[in-house]
């Protein structure tokens, strides 16, 4: 069962933000990517632009230890994957 803001993020996602993931070498998508770019406005644009899931809604408190905090969220997207 999801939280309401985990159903937020999980809405806000798409498979722009899927694809510039997880594809090799993909740095340039459309926002959607079922259309041509001339079929939308913005065109192609760059992954880092592309909205991003926060996982910091999927983080559980460790006995008191840590918490992340909405301030904090942590991005998806991570050059260092």
């Amino acid at each position: 069962m999801f939280s309401p803001a985990q159903l937020t993020q999980i809405k806000q996602t798409s498979l722009a933000a899927v694809l510039c993931n997880n594809g090799d070498a993909i740095d340039k998508v459309t926002k959607d990517v079922f259309l041509l770019p001339s079929k939308q406005e913005g065109g192609i644009m760059s992954c880092e632009k592309v909205p991003q899931m926060q996982l910091s809604f999927w983080a559980e408190c460790c006995q008191g230890e840590w918490r992340l905090e909405q301030k904090n969220a942590v991005n998806i997207r991570s050059k260092h994957l």
